[in-house]
């Protein structure tokens, strides 16, 4: 794939870019630290996308890879032009809903699919929902209500169908007893919805571009605000950990595959710092790219 050329006159970000990490023509990876939006072109060509007040996160790229979708703040769906840094938001959901969670590009780049949640009553109790809006800008249409906490989205390249990792946070209630949690399958009016696999643990979901494989983090072997890195096929078999939280790691999150498929990017807390890092789809050759970066995408 060919290296994309980012906004001419971004700025240097103080960021620390480990050089070390493996030189080749690769596809940029973008993130997000401290609420600004920035990209890197391995190995170490750092350049800063936003300077803005407003707290800038969970960064997509467009299946063109001209575009980033990102939430600013916790209500407005926005993106940005790569190459121009031409911005534009898609819309700004209400207050009452506490955030905009996930977000995933249909295949042809002209919608954005995307999960919110509720806080409603004592207790709380948590009701997801999952809506698409076009990418240019428009009123959202609801696709699923009454979810669980819907924290990963991906649409499948090849079906009119999203996959979704839907969970069940600790100490809260959700909208109901019967409600499924794992990884979900459903069409894009929210009919035919199935459980790919009913484990309550995954988090974070991505799809390779083959529309083949997905990584999730998860917490069986760690802890619900912790995190280890899970690979399996699609239809949620095969399903195995392939990374484990290093000595002084309190978790890993946020995977990614990379553009072929053969690679994957995370976020690792350690020391209480957020950090990039990169591996194999297997999960081995595991190295620190960015000292810095809370959520990615490659």
């Amino acid at each position: 794939m060919r290296r994309l050329s980012v906004v001419a006159t971004v700025v240097t970000m103080a960021l620390a870019v480990v050089t070390t990490a493996t030189a080749s023509a690769v596809a940029p990876i973008a993130g997000a630290h401290r609420g600004d939006l920035f990209v890197l072109d391995l190995p170490h060509d750092l350049g800063r996308l936003t300077d803005s007040p407003r707290h800038e996160r969970s960064p997509e790229w467009s299946p063109s890879r001209r575009r980033i979708a990102f939430v600013a703040g916790n209500h407005t769906l926005a993106w940005i032009d790569a190459g121009s840094g031409e911005r534009h938001r898609v819309l700004r959901v209400s207050e009452r809903f506490e955030a905009i969670d996930a977000i995933s590009w249909s295949p042809d780049g002209t919608r954005l699919a995307f999960s919110t949640h509720t806080l409603r009553g004592r207790g709380p109790r948590l009701c997801g929902q999952v809506w698409s809006v076009p990418a240019s800008s428009g009123a959202a249409t609801k696709v699923l209500a009454n979810q669980a906490w819907v924290t990963g989205l991906a649409w499948e390249p090849h079906d009119p169908r999203l996959l979704a990792s839907s969970e069940w946070p600790n100490g809260i209630r959700v909208c109901g007893d019967d409600v499924p949690t794992g990884l979900l399958r459903f069409r894009t009016d929210g009919s035919h919805l199935s459980v790919v696999a009913s484990d309550p643990r995954p988090s974070s979901l991505d799809l390779s571009e083959s529309g083949r494989r997905i990584v999730y983090r998860g917490w069986l072997h760690t802890c619900h605000t912790c995190g280890e890195i899970w690979r399996s096929a699609a239809d949620g078999t095969h399903a195995h950990v392939i990374a484990m939280p290093g000595p002084g790691m309190q978790g890993l999150y946020g995977p990614r595959f990379g553009p072929s498929g053969r690679r994957a990017a995370m976020v690792a807390i350690r020391h209480g710092h957020a950090s990039l890092w990169i591996m194999r789809a297997d999960g081995s050759h595991r190295h620190l790219v960015l000292h810095q970066a809370d959520s990615v995408d490659w």
